[in-house]
């Protein structure tokens, strides 16, 4: 499948995937990598059904049939002409982010829209996240001397701030119908010298828990439990407890990596050699769900389905969310994922003019 931009994100509805970002908005049949149809630039996509959504620049949002590209509807829903940045499904709406903090819904049946809000005050909105209940996450970044990072908390319906915005703070998960904050003190980074603070949003009254310092270290979130990785070992305590947390993994010969809530990457040295595991929290304790013999691995960004590419010494894998793998090439960037294939940006050694020519390709899982 040949790509005529950079194709930067992706989603798979049925056979069919939609590619956008850097230019056109391109589909393509899964199968035989065949052009569906294609349409104008789309800085985030969003699958629904048998349709996809398109954030457009300028401020439209338009849902389409994935086979056929045919129009739904399209709606302006930013103020002037700024950029539509950010897409998420609520319920029966469909809430768009725009660059300089608005936000709005929209009935994903007619388009109209029923809701809008001036949420933030931010250079754009950059995700949205079910918060718990009726709650939505906003994360967002300003820039300026120092880029900062954004969140804030409004209600699914009407849009109103539950947490209005507030600069540093982490949104991490929901747990037990909460969404679970954590407020990094003073802009700290890398070592972290100081505890992160761990709060809670109850999802039905929107009531803030008041702040519990953890140990130091980068918070997330792993089923019902806060967790910190250190260098050697991972603690967690459950929400709402106070103390260091227990040793949930320990042996490590680095720091781990954090992929999503409840997903880790480590490195191990043990008699055997050098390990890099990938390992989850979701149905309990720590486990692998996979494994492989190299050091210092780099583990990237889940896509929309939790697939994660992973690079090693010894070559490039995508790990799915259930532990299945797929070789890719090295250098290739991940753009989507489904149940029978991983799509990968690949750039070729052939050049067109002054650039060398990029292809969509499809790799199965095994």
């Amino acid at each position: 499948m040949p790509l005529d931009s950079a194709a930067i994100s992706g989603v798979t509805v049925d056979d069919t995937i939609v590619v956008g970002g850097g230019g056109p908005t391109v589909a393509f049949d899964e199968r035989d990598g065949r052009e569906r149809w294609r349409a104008s630039e789309a800085l985030a996509l969003l699958p629904i059904g048998t349709d996809a959504a398109l954030g457009q620049p300028g401020g439209r949002v338009a849902l389409v049939a994935a086979r056929s590209g045919r129009v739904r509807w399209s709606v302006h829903v930013c103020p002037g002409k700024s950029n539509v940045t950010a897409l998420a499904l609520s319920g029966g709406g469909v809430i768009a982010g725009c660059a300089g903090g608005s936000v709005a819904r929209i009935d994903r049946y007619d388009g109209r829209v029923t809701a809008e809000s001036n949420a933030m005050h931010v250079d754009q909105i950059d995700a949205i996240s079910p918060a718990g209940g009726c709650h939505l996450n906003l994360q967002a970044h300003q820039s300026g001397a120092i880029l900062s990072e954004q969140d804030a908390v409004v209600d699914c319906r009407s849009l109103r701030a539950i947490m209005p915005q507030r600069q540093d703070v982490w949104f991490l998960g929901v747990a037990e119908r909460r969404a679970v904050m954590a407020d990094q003190c003073c802009g700290l980074g890398g070592a972290m010298e100081q505890p992160a603070r761990i709060f809670t949003i109850d999802g039905a009254t929107g009531a803030m828990s008041r702040e519990r310092a953890f140990v130091p270290g980068e918070p997330f979130l792993a089923g019902s439990r806060v967790c910190v990785g250190q260098h050697s070992l991972v603690r967690c305590r459950a929400l709402g407890a106070s103390g260091e947390g227990a040793p949930a993994v320990t042996g490590l010969s680095d720091f781990p990596t954090l992929v999503e809530a409840g997903r880790i990457g480590i490195s191990r040295i043990t008699s055997g050699g050098a390990t890099s595991e990938l390992v989850d929290d979701t149905l309990g304790p720590f486990r692998p769900i996979w494994s492989g013999p190299a050091t210092a691995p780099s583990f990237g960004y889940p896509d929309r389905s939790g697939s994660v590419p992973v690079r090693t010494a010894l070559g490039s894998v995508v790990v799915s969310r259930d532990g299945r793998v797929a070789d890719v090439p090295v250098g290739s960037l991940l753009v989507a994922s489904n149940e029978r294939f991983v799509f990968l940006r690949v750039t070729t050694n052939r050049l067109a003019g002054n650039r060398y020519i990029e292809e969509l390709r499809a790799f199965p899982w095994h």
